[in-house]
Order: structure tokens, then sequence, then C-alpha cells
């Protein structure tokens, strides 16, 4: 069976960065009990990474993560009711 590979014409991204790989680690630990998103990361940590709803809702229900970082991904969240997504799909760069 053949795999085929397509260019990508462009990635449209927002302006602002839902969250941070780097420095948001609490949220890392808590995305990489469900799901380990570096799986789709190359060695440099880009890449573009699938984050099921359901994940994000259970996680923003930490007290550990920061205010800011929540209103984000409640953001994010609003976005995919919006768009009758049941996913995000994040690029990593």
């Amino acid at each position: 069976m053949s795999r085929r590979a397509y260019r990508i014409n462009s990635i449209n991204v927002e302006q602002s960065e839902s969250f941070n790989l780097s420095h948001d680690e609490i949220l890392l630990d808590l995305l990489d009990k469900d799901i380990n998103i570096y799986d789709n990361l190359n060695s440099d940590g880009s890449g573009i990474i699938d984050i099921p709803v359901e994940i994000l809702n259970k996680v923003i229900k930490s007290i550990r993560l920061d205010n800011d970082l929540k209103k984000s991904l409640k953001k994010d969240i609003k976005w995919t009711k919006d768009n009758n997504k049941d996913y995000l799909q994040y690029y990593c760069f």
C-alpha cells in the first residue's frame, strides 16, 4: 500500500498562543495522563497535535492551572462547540 504526501499550502493559526510547551509544565503533566502529545512532535518539539475536547474539559478542572491558561483553554473549547468539532489541533513550533 502506498502512502502519499501532500504539500501543505498554509496553516492558519491564532495570533496568540493557547499554551506553551516549554512553560506550562502542569498542563503537560495533566495531558500526559491521557495522551502522549510528544508522539506527534519531531525532535525539535514541532508538529501538530490533536487534543480531544473531553480531555481539555477534564484538564481545566484542575486547581493547579493558572487562570490565564484556563481562560485560554476555555476559549479553545468554545471554538470547538461553535465549529462542531470534538477535538482541537495545535500547531507547535
